[in-house]
């Protein structure tokens, strides 16, 4: 059997957490797994992820959706919106209930109740700032409505109790732009703590209180999040945050899947949460107290492999930056797949569609740890086909390759948890080299043409010389004849 997994996008924990719980389920069950990244790319009815069930091309038996992540992408409440898009095709949902479709759910209520009544109630807290995820997305309009159906009972109790609500997008960059809105329409808030609806937006927090702590003139504020990813424990203050088990979550998506396509009938499944006090809160932490040298040991050999990998994606990104053709980026792809330790990695871009088949150049294969990139040389053909061929019987990632709003291409991929981050970061420079090599190889064809052009023209003019010459000596003939027969005349008229 063969899994779709459609989400936004591999660069954050939420989602390559959830992402390796059903990696490792579907290999347990012998599944195979394509995991598809929407990123900004909207579903539509004639894209390359709305047909993945096609036979023609990756021909899934069934779709996990990541419902929590790709709302921005395609808005989906009911089967009806899943049949607009993949028809029939068994579909499970994670992180939001869809209508009519087996859902995979976190409970947090009863968490995010007990988080805020630890900052109202144990830490005195009085003046909150909110932030919570898009205005259209399920998770954050239910986490939003906890939290403030709890202000709202507490301030019967404690008058003095206030809050503001910012909206982000779920990353860092987004809460820090939420922050830098709030402090500039409210120059004098006293805010003592920061609630946010996931973790990378808490650590996006807490990067704008280090960076203007002294020209806002802020004092210490509190600072909670949601889903306990990694960073949140060796963030410094470590976070205080919501945990849920999102392997789990993943893994049992696949079991329900699975189900699914036996036949069983399956209700909509919950995965319970728990509350994480840590230093951010105000609290001390424990684990990290009593595991002080462990912890920074781990600390140390995170930062060490982050710089490492950073060190790595800047130099692989500035030798794609010098590829003038498909050699040049083949040599680059061959130190990547070293450097990030993956059997398996694909660079594709998109030729001229064929009437409904989607066609596909192969610039660069390493397949089951062998390149064979020669083998496609000069081929252009049908993006099933070329999936077919290249298929391991584990898992493989798609990701579209694009510069500014044009779809150039795409990666087909393989490799650990710790690189996909970074896949990220080096896909921009993967799209703008192809995007150079079509480019200068334009400007080749379009040189050949003009040099072909002229040497066109060239035998024209010289061909219409020779013609000129022939006419100009029939002339002079003609005209000589003339004259002779001129003095002819009037030789016998004298």
């Amino acid at each position: 059997m063969r899994i779709g997994l459609v989400l936004s996008v591999l660069d954050e924990e939420y989602q390559i957490s959830v992402y390796e719980g059903i990696k490792r389920k579907a290999e347990e069950f012998g599944f195979e797994l394509v995991c598809f990244q929407l990123e900004n790319s909207l579903l539509y009815s004639d894209s390359v992820i709305s047909k993945i069930s096609d036979a023609s091309l990756f021909a899934v038996d069934c779709v996990i959706l990541l419902t929590s992540v790709i709302s921005e992408n395609y808005v989906i409440k009911s089967r009806e919106d899943i049949k607009k898009i993949w028809g029939q095709i068994p579909v499970v949902s994670i992180g939001q209930e869809v209508s009519g479709v087996p859902s995979l759910l976190v409970k947090t209520e009863d968490s995010i109740k007990k988080l805020v009544e630890h900052m109202v109630v144990y830490h005195g807290y009085r003046h909150f700032l909110y932030i919570g995820g898009s205005s259209n997305q399920q998770d954050a309009i239910i986490r939003e409505k906890i939290f403030t159906d709890c202000m709202h009972a507490y301030s019967k109790i404690y008058p003095d109790l206030a809050y503001t609500i910012e909206n982000a997008s779920f990353t860092e960059l987004s809460a820090i732009d939420a922050m830098k809105a709030f402090f500039e329409d409210n120059v004098d808030a006293d805010i003592e703590a920061v609630m946010c609806a996931n973790d990378n937006m808490a650590i996006g927090v807490y990067k704008f209180l280090k960076m203007n702590k002294d020209t806002l003139k802020l004092h210490d504020i509190a600072v909670t999040g949601f889903d306990d990813i990694p960073q949140s424990r060796f963030s410094n203050p470590s976070i205080t945050t919501v945990s849920q088990s999102l392997k789990q979550l993943g893994e049992q998506a696949v079991e329900v899947i699975r189900k699914i396509c036996n036949g069983e009938v399956v209700e909509n499944h919950f995965v319970g949460s728990e509350v994480i006090f840590r230093e951010s809160c105000g609290c001390h932490d424990s684990e990290k107290e009593n595991n002080l040298k462990s912890f920074f040991n781990q600390l140390q050999k995170m930062y060490i492999r982050s710089e490492s990998m950073q060190r790595q994606v800047t130099r692989l990104g500035q030798q794609l930056n010098f590829a003038q053709d498909i050699g040049g980026l083949r040599y680059v792809m061959k130190n990547i797949v070293v450097d990030f330790e993956t059997n398996n990695f694909s660079v594709i871009r998109f030729a001229k569609k064929k009437k409904d088949e989607i066609l596909v150049e192969p610039m660069y294969v390493f397949s089951k740890g062998e390149d064979c990139s020669n083998d496609y040389d000069g081929k252009v053909l049908p993006l099933g086909l070329f999936y077919k061929s290249i298929i391991t019987g584990n898992s493989l990632i798609f990701k579209y390759l694009n510069s500014g709003d044009e779809l150039v291409g795409a990666i087909i991929y393989d490799v650990s948890a710790k690189v996909l981050p970074y896949i990220n970061s080096i896909s921009i420079n993967i799209a703008q080299a192809i995007v150079r090599i079509q480019v200068l190889e334009e400007r080749q064809r379009y040189a050949q043409k003009l040099e072909k052009d002229v040497a066109v023209r060239t035998a024209e003019v010289v061909e219409a010389n020779r013609k000129r010459l022939e006419v100009e000596g029939q002339v002079l003939k003609i005209s000589e004849m003339e004259r002779q027969r001129f003095s002819n005349d009037l030789h016998d008229d004298i």
